[in-house]
């Protein structure tokens, strides 16, 4: 369990973090430098140095945050919000040639859960928007987005994935 102690009002918030390593990457892994948008108040210096890191390709990552919106065994409302933003503000096209494979090929991968975008599984999202999507965002990204879009995307994906349909 990791956490911070807030500068603003001195409460200590937890940190998730989630790391899969079950299976090989499917695309290239990207070289990168990773840098904090933390500064020191006093000097307006970053407080960590910047460092290498290796990451996902871009198609790679919305793959797997795709696989884990239909597929995560506990739902979670933080994977349909990252695909609505994805898709409005970083110019995610779902429908990208080579994007319905590469899901399809992570969908195949031995001990992933079917995909479900059941009501029963929809109701449980919909609890979550106020309860843990609000406390997280700022007031505008969390007006923006909307739930009922972020899982017609999915279906539309679920759809394009389907075997035997290409």
């Amino acid at each position: 369990m990791l956490s911070y102690e807030s500068l603003a009002d001195g409460h200590v918030e937890p940190v998730s973090i989630e790391v899969g390593v079950r299976e090989p990457n499917m695309t290239e892994v990207l070289q990168g430098a990773a840098r904090t948008v933390l500064l020191n108040p006093i000097g307006g210096r970053a407080l960590v140095d910047t460092y290498p890191v290796v990451a996902l390709s871009y198609a790679e990552a919305m793959a797997e945050k795709v696989r884990a919106a239909l597929c995560r065994s506990e739902v979670a409302i933080r994977d349909f919000f990252d695909v609505d933003h994805a898709v409005r503000n970083a110019g995610f096209d779902p429908a990208r040639a080579g994007f319905a494979d590469l899901v399809r090929r992570k969908l195949a991968i031995p001990r992933t859960p079917p995909p479900d975008l059941s009501d029963a599984r929809i109701g449980q999202l919909e609890r979550q928007v106020d309860a843990q999507l609000r406390p997280v965002l700022r007031e505008q990204e969390f007006r923006q987005f909307n739930l009922a879009r972020a899982v017609e995307t999915l279906r539309q994906i679920q759809l394009a994935v389907r075997p035997g349909d290409h």
